[in-house]
């Protein structure tokens, strides 16, 4: 790995090996990097980490996990790894009160106390137990609305922060701005909407109806705000919009609604990344390999994988064939050098932006303290006050 005079990480010195790595997010095995995180690593040469619940057994052992991989990524490639995990609150928290973290409220929660104040307090309080442990990317907030009150997924576990557009731009945001405020990247998922589907995208490939209008009304609102606010991130659905791309493909591999909508109409310059690639949503009409080779000719920067083994479905090797199938597009000429370098360029702008590194764990005697609880509490507070005032329990 080689710097420009200017000391940025330049494209044309790197390797493709190492350029396909930072295009690619995997998960790893254990509450240590071991064998398979080495391997992830040093022999697959990629470049960044999403942590699930089985990587998670308490604050200072995440630390001294995120603080390993760190000092493998950098050792072996020169750069330093986005380190993510799903921490929404509610059902989707992989750092969880069992594990010696803050217990999060689920969105909708959140979402109804109305105070855009003591929700960005609360992202902030989030942000900081993250960022004590060197997670630096959360894949947060759903800005999802709950359009659907059928939708088995989003509105039905208490993902979205509201009903409207208006509510979740009020509120999701705010939260947004508090995980900023703690250091720690944010990432905005499903665009451009995954609330008025039927079908839960870790089993089927749903469709949704709306017309475009609808979906400009309602959809795309919160997103359009989120860009206007600087999210470093956005996340694709595997969801399929005929108003949007008549192909029947979904948003992940859709280059009309990928390039077309989201960067040159909406104008988001940030990284792109997908939802997992062990869900139904995409594998069921694609090999992993050829999925990633599409999303990224739709437009994508980065393929999460999840690499979710021990479920049914799950592809041991699904992060080796998604490495492989990129690596043989380019030489294949499939994939310019050019369309390479435009998404290795953007993850390391971002990377460089945000100075991301080994936390030093200054920040872990504050895990579960008085000020994240003031702010959890004062969330609380308001959301029971609401709920009075409408005459509920």
């Amino acid at each position: 790995m080689e710097r420009s005079d200017t000391g940025t990480i330049s494209a044309e010195q790197t390797s493709l090996e190492i350029k396909i790595g930072q295009m690619i997010m995997a998960g790893v095995k254990g509450t240590t990097p071991g064998d398979d995180a080495r391997h992830i690593v040093a022999d697959l040469r990629i470049g960044n980490v999403i942590l699930m619940g089985r990587n998670i057994a308490n604050p200072a052992q995440v630390l001294a996990l995120t603080r390993e991989l760190q000092e493998l990524a950098i050792g072996e490639l020169g750069i330093p790894a986005l380190i993510g995990t799903d921490q929404e609150g509610g059902i989707v928290q992989r750092l969880d009160s069992a594990g010696g973290f803050l217990p999060m409220p689920d969105a909708k929660t959140i979402g109804s106390s109305r105070n855009p104040e003591a929700i960005r307090a609360y992202g902030l309080a989030a942000g900081e137990e993250l960022a004590a442990v060197g997670i630096n990317l959360d894949f947060a907030p759903v800005l999802d609305v709950n359009s659907n009150p059928e939708n088995p997924v989003i509105g039905a576990r208490g993902r979205t922060f509201g009903d409207t557009a208006d509510d979740v731009i009020e509120t999701a945001i705010p939260f947004m701005l508090g995980l900023r405020d703690a250091g720690v990247m944010a990432c905005a998922k499903h665009f451009p909407g995954h609330g008025n589907t039927t079908e839960d995208s870790h089993l089927v490939l749903p469709f949704q109806p709306d017309d475009r209008a609808s979906l400009d009304r309602v959809e795309i609102p919160p997103f359009r705000e989120a860009i206007a606010q600087g999210i470093e991130m956005i996340m694709p659905a595997h969801v399929t919009y005929p108003a949007l791309d008549p192909s029947g493909l979904p948003a992940t591999v859709s280059k009309p609604i990928v390039t077309g909508l989201l960067r040159d109409e909406l104008g988001f310059q940030g990284v792109i990344v997908t939802d997992d690639f062990n869900m139904q949503g995409i594998i069921a009409n694609f090999t992993s390999g050829e999925a990633a080779v599409r999303a990224v000719e739709a437009g994508a920067d980065m393929i999460l994988c999840v690499r979710m083994w021990e479920f049914d479905g799950g592809d041991p090797q699904a992060a080796e064939k998604i490495r492989a199938a990129l690596l043989d597009a380019v030489q294949s000429g499939r994939l310019s050098t050019d369309r390479i370098d435009a998404s290795f360029n953007r993850i390391v702008a971002l990377k460089t932006s945000r100075q991301i590194g080994p936390a030093d764990g200054s920040g872990l005697d504050r895990i579960r303290g008085a000020e994240h609880f003031r702010a959890l509490s004062r969330v609380l507070d308001e959301v029971a006050k609401g709920r009075q005032e409408a005459g509920h329990p």
